[in-house]
């Protein structure tokens, strides 16, 4: 830190922002086996399950965390046991207005992570559509600084060392001064685009992350952009899934990760699909599915009148079905049912 104190201004303010919100930012649990459990857990975004909350909503904490073992290594089993053991149990629950949001499993031989709680609290209107009385705030406003998570409950067990208490943690706003407009739109081909802006008088990042999560907080892709003499940047994001897909801005100076914003996307299952040529005058039709591969795909074709006129089980390659149509097909309308795991389509196809 004091290297970058030295060298750019921004991490000054960065600095100044943390000592503003992070009181006993980190702690450190002492083991009867002389190693020691250095934690550290940052809330910085409250994920609203929903965009709009004319009359309630629920949501989840989005929350960072760095655990390091000082003094190791951890021994097996017991204090006298060789190197090489692990903890047994590395726990954290944030608090917000007080309501306990998940309990997350870190992990257990020293790490940093990012973990979304599941625990889904909910908040009320005044019974006046769109209005929250204080402390609580309409869901676009929503940030773990109003939400005064400023808590949490950690559990730490393993060789010498037993832990189940309450600590003070630091909330932050991942918005920096000089990165703004951060937005994620959806294309097609189950794609998405991610587009922000840096003001480049003071290029404050070696590069930048582009973390895609899925509904489950399990990383889809990360994406290395790196920074550049000009204001704006965009990023092509593909293996969109079906539901929310979570969307996180980081930048990164002398190896240091600092979240910066975030956005979702719910994506609907028809934006998974997409068929061409349609109208359709060869007999034979390309179904794009990039959600699969070499997966079962049911493809029926029935009439206008409800009539099934074929189903055949296909395989699909590298996201990609065809389907011939049988011969005794003629000119007109018919609707295509694709049905797989995850979706079941209806589609309008032409046949010329």
């Amino acid at each position: 830190m004091k290297t970058l104190l030295k060298t750019n201004p921004y991490w000054v303010w960065v600095a100044m922002l943390l000592l503003h919100f992070q009181v006993q930012a980190t702690h450190i649990f002492t083991s009867s086996c002389g190693y020691s459990v250095a934690l550290t857990v940052t809330p910085y975004e409250i994920v609203p399950e929903t965009p709009d909350c004319p009359n309630f909503y629920n949501y989840n904490v989005r929350f960072s965390y760095e655990l390091e073992i000082l003094n190791g290594p951890i021994p097996q089993g017991y204090c006298g046991g060789g190197p090489g053991g692990n903890l047994w149990t590395a726990q954290v629950e944030v608090f917000c207005y007080g309501n306990a949001n998940g309990s997350y499993s870190l992990l257990d031989n020293g790490g940093s992570g990012t973990v979304l709680t599941a625990s889904s609290n909910t908040i009320n209107t005044n019974g006046q559509t769109n209005q929250y009385s204080y402390p609580y705030v309409h869901c676009s406003q929503a940030n773990p600084i109003n939400f005064q998570c400023t808590s949490a409950r950690v559990i730490i067990q393993g060789p010498g060392i037993d832990i189940n208490t309450i600590i003070t943690i630091s909330p932050i706003i991942p918005l920096a001064p000089s990165v703004h407009s951060f937005d994620v739109k959806e294309m097609t081909d189950n794609k998405a685009l991610a587009m922000w802006k840096q003001d480049n008088s003071n290029q404050l990042y070696d590069y930048f992350l582009l973390k895609h999560l899925n509904n489950e907080g399990v990383m889809i892709n990360t994406y290395q952009i790196k920074t550049v003499d000009e204001n704006n940047y965009k990023q092509d994001v593909s293996q969109l899934e079906n539901g929310y897909n979570y969307f996180e801005l980081w930048g990164v100076k002398d190896n240091q990760e600092k979240p910066l914003s975030t956005k979702h996307l719910n994506v609907e299952q028809q934006n998974l699909l997409s068929i061409f040529p349609n109208p359709i005058s060869t007999g034979q039709m390309n179904i794009l599915m990039p959600h699969l591969n070499h997966h079962p795909v049911t493809i029926s074709l029935f009439s206008t009148t409800g009539q099934l006129l074929v189903s055949e089980e296909l395989h699909s390659t590298d996201g990609k079905v065809q389907f011939k149509l049988p011969d005794h097909i003629t000119k007109g309308m018919y609707t295509l049912l694709i049905q797989d795991d995850k979706l079941n389509h209806l589609e309008k196809i032409y046949v010329q």
